[in-house]
């Protein structure tokens, strides 16, 4: 797999970020990683089915594969009157068919909780974090 150990330097970007308060970082490792991801999910689209906004999502419904749900709504979180849709599709972050989208969940995860100072994989196992 191409990048489960990676590690941007967490020190400079915390610094970047208290300074700027965004950070931009390209590195051609996470690139190739965020193609490849890109090409698991567009693939996997077309064959998922679409859960109804009611349907309740809990991340055992994953064992059977991505989960993907629409709303359709005339207010948006703000309570702005714009039309919106939202498309969102649960992925499970230890699939074997999405090795790509796995190495790029687990990057984003650790460098999240390491700008963080937390745990390294917090929020990487729902079952023992309730996250």
């Amino acid at each position: 797999m191409l990048l489960l150990g990676f590690l941007l330097n967490v020190d400079g970007l915390s610094d970047r970020i208290k300074n700027t308060g965004y950070v931009v970082e390209v590195d051609n490792e996470i690139v190739e990683m965020s193609q490849g991801a890109r090409t698991e999910y567009l693939n996997v689209m077309p064959c998922l089915q679409v859960h109804a906004p009611r349907e309740s999502f809990s991340p055992k419904n994953l064992a059977s594969g991505p989960w993907r749900k629409l709303a359709i709504g005339s207010v948006n979180g703000v309570g702005d009157p714009y039309a919106q849709l939202l498309a969102t599709t649960y992925f499970h972050e230890r699939n074997p068919e999405t090795p790509f989208l796995n190495a790029l969940f687990s990057t984003l995860i650790s460098t999240r909780n390491q700008i963080l100072g937390i745990r390294e994989d917090f929020g990487s196992d729902p079952d023992r974090d309730d996250f």
